[in-house]
This record gives structure tokens, sequence and C-alpha cells, in this order.
């Protein structure tokens, strides 16, 4: 539980996204940190959308571009993100 794990949680937000919104708090041992939270079902509409737009980044990256393959290799460090939740 948040009780457990954290001394303080602020419920005010510090930062808010369309896959996250994220949150202050302290640990018990008094370390700050930063908490994210992934929005619901997030997991299943990323990995929705990866699977249809990695294919075809993939594809234009091996054509030679640079530009493509940059956002392929980004697309894989979301993919593997979200899948660790």
């Amino acid at each position: 539980s948040i009780d457990e794990t954290y001394a303080t949680f602020d419920p005010t937000p510090l930062a808010a996204a369309s896959i996250a919104v994220v949150y202050r708090a302290t640990l018990q041992d008094g370390t700050p940190v930063a908490v994210k939270v992934l929005r619901p079902k997030i997991g299943r509409i990323v990995a929705t959308d990866l699977s249809l737009m990695l294919p075809a980044m993939r594809t234009v990256a091996e054509q030679g571009s640079d530009q493509a393959a940059i956002l392929y290799n980004y697309l894989i460090g979301l993919q593997a993100q979200v899948a660790a939740g």
C-alpha cells in the first residue's frame, strides 16, 4: 500500500501526460522520489499502437533512414518500459 511504501505522498501531480502521472513522495528512509503511475489500460493501448508502428519504422530504417532508425529504437524502448509496467 502507499502508506507502507512511502512516508509521504503528495496527491497533487508534479507532471501529467497522456501515458502517466508523476507524483512527489518520500520513502520510509527519507529518500525523496518521483512516483510514475501509468494511466489505467495504457499498456494495452500503447502495445496496440506500437504493434502497428514498429513494422513500418523497421522497414523504413532498414532502407537507410537515420531518422527512422532513431525513432524505431525509441519505440522499442517505449515498448519495453510499458511492458515493465
